[in-house]
């Protein structure tokens, strides 16, 4: 049996099984973490890849290990890193840096040892009141549980890309950022105007990207960085600075005490979806884009798109029309003025989403599945209702986003994962 089985190898599952040997004391042959994955980790840095992140959100103090002096330690004593590893403010470091000291502090508490191969699929009671997860695998038998699941289990697809095949999301898996090859520069206009062309002149890819938030601008500026593209981010609102994606008052005890102090869920909503900034951007990729916008490279579409088609070549009499390999995209401006003039096309190379995860954990097939075996609480937000210890029932916990309505608008962010990993090494037994 398996007194500590952790379900996600990502950032809050890797750092869970850290506190739990460092900071309670759980020897690691009573730890293990469950992940599809080859690796753990290996979602959360396909998706940092897949977006062109250069630098990490959180400062250098937000780290995979209990010591929050452990990154910058780590990049003063290893040759290769210098201060060109660090970005204001607070330090934030280079993914290169936070990669290589993740490797460096799960190789030294032997986390990769844990790892489990598999999909968990239903939770049941066993003898003694024990927990047994039935997995792709074969079933696991455990004293406790913990949840440490994303955000969202789907890459948001809207209506009108659900047929489309040929038109990725950043977040799918296998998705490559890639350009195969480059194709005319794309056109804008006026739905029955003549279209102005870009540059008649230069043979580049032309890439529009569907999101107006951190994932869409780190992947145009990355497109125009690595391969000279061109590309045109379609968004409902202008881009918008802010430092953190969350109010970092909710991190201690300036603002949390008052957000737990209401027993009201919707009020907790209330706050979660006040106090978070999603879609905003920190200052160094602002600025970048911002410059990219001035040069040229980025051009900024506010709308929302409404259809797509296939896009083809003029014919003549002795002429089959054919298509392109490129695709018209069909824009309705955000004051929703549905006169057809107004509606915007735009031809493109490649179409690709950056629009983030599907929301709520109701939707989660083993969330909803201990849900309904147990009646374990949501609220109408889809989240699940844990207790102080994170309980959300009898031996089942939850750390990450899931545990949002106890540790606040942080609970997704690596120091809200530090939060929660100090509740449960409170609670949980050896």
């Amino acid at each position: 049996m398996i007194k500590h089985l952790i379900i996600g190898g990502g950032i809050g599952g890797v750092l869970t099984a850290m506190y739990l040997q460092k900071r309670a004391g759980v020897p690691s042959r009573s730890i293990r973490i469950l992940d599809p994955h080859p690796t753990l980790l290996a979602r959360w840095h396909a998706n940092v890849e897949a977006c062109g992140m250069r630098y990490l959100r959180s400062s250098s103090s937000h780290v995979l290990d209990t010591d929050f002096r452990s990154l910058r330690s780590f990049a003063a004593r290893s040759p290769g890193f210098d201060k060109g590893d660090f970005t204001p403010p607070y330090r934030r470091p280079s993914v290169r840096l936070f990669r290589a000291h993740c490797e460096h502090i799960m190789q030294e508490c032997g986390v990769p040892e844990l790892h489990i191969k598999g999909t968990a699929q239903s939770l049941k009671r066993g003898r003694k009141g024990h927990l047994i997860l039935e997995t792709d695998k074969g079933a696991l038998e455990a004293k406790n549980l913990i949840l440490s699941l994303g955000a969202g289990t789907q890459p948001v697809r809207p209506d009108w890309a659900e047929s489309a095949a040929e038109v990725q999301h950043i977040y799918d898996p296998g998705f490559r950022s890639s350009l195969a090859s480059a194709g005319q520069v794309g056109q804008v206009g006026q739905v029955g105007h003549a279209a102005s062309a870009r540059s008649p002149t230069t043979k580049t890819a032309h890439v529009a990207i569907v999101g107006g938030g951190i994932g869409a601008a780190q992947h145009a500026c990355m497109l125009v960085g690595r391969y000279h593209a061109t590309v045109s981010i379609i968004a409902r609102h202008e881009p918008t600075m802010s430092v953190f994606d969350f109010n970092p008052c909710y991190v201690g005890p300036s603002c949390l005490p008052g957000f737990l102090s209401s027993e009201d869920y919707r009020e907790r909503r209330r706050v979660l979806e006040q106090e978070r900034y999603p879609g905003t951007l920190p200052p160094d990729v602002y600025a970048e884009l911002q410059a990219l916008r001035e040069s040229g490279s980025i051009s900024w579409i506010r709308g929302e798109v409404s259809r797509i088609e296939p896009s083809h070549c003029g014919k003549s009499s002795s002429q089959v029309e054919k298509d392109t390999g490129q695709t018209t995209v069909f824009i309705t401006p955000p004051y929703r003025d549905k006169k057809p003039q107004n509606e915007m096309r735009l031809v493109c190379d490649k179409l690709r989403l950056a629009t983030g995860f599907t929301p709520g954990f109701n939707r989660n097939p083993l969330m909803r599945q201990i849900s309904m075996e147990f009646n374990a609480p949501f609220e109408a937000g889809g989240a699940p209702i844990p207790g102080s210890t994170l309980e959300w029932l009898s031996r089942v916990f939850l750390v990450g986003r899931a545990a949002e309505l106890e540790v606040g608008p942080p609970a997704g962010n690596i120091i809200g994962i530090h939060n929660a990993a100090k509740r449960l090494c409170s609670s949980v037994s050896v």
